[in-house]
Parts: structure tokens; sequence; C-alpha cells
């Protein structure tokens, strides 16, 4: 994973461990999994739009984001959380 995130020009997104080790940290200087808010947001929107996925990929992804209507009333409010933050309200 950290090489496909590397591939997407994200230098600070690592994952080095799967799941349940990945939550157990030695500390505040343990680097392993970690990534900033600004790294892994442009990461997720280079996934679908930017070319981190071929064609076929891009499609499944986009189908299957369209489809799941499980989490509309959250992404909504944060949305709107967003453009206020972005206009000053």
């Amino acid at each position: 994973m950290t090489a496909f995130a590397s591939d997407l020009d994200d230098a600070t997104t690592r994952f080095d461990r799967n799941e349940p080790q990945l939550n157990v940290s030695t500390g505040p200087d343990d680097e392993r999994d970690t990534t900033t808010p600004a790294a892994i947001v442009e990461s997720m929107r280079a996934v679908p739009l930017a070319g981190g996925l071929q064609p076929a990929g891009r499609e499944q992804l986009t189908t299957s984001l369209v489809a799941n209507t499980t989490g509309d009333a959250t992404i909504a409010e944060a949305t709107t959380i967003a453009v206020r933050r972005l206009v000053g309200q």
C-alpha cells in the first residue's frame, strides 16, 4: 500500500502493518501507518480522478460510490460544513 501511495505522489502516507497490529503504537515518534489530513485527501482524490486507477477499476469504484447511499446524510453534512468554512460563514 505504501508503494501505491507513492505512485500517487504521496510521500507522507505509510501503510506498514495490517489490522490489528497497526493500532499499536510505540509512542509519538512512531511513524508507521501514518499520514496527514492533506496527504490522505489528495490521495483519495487521485485514486478516482487523477489516474490512480485503470479505467475499469475507476468505473467499478465510481459505480460502487454512486450506488452506496448509507453515508448520504453524513457526507451532505460534512460538505455543508466545509463549504461554509470556505466562504467564511
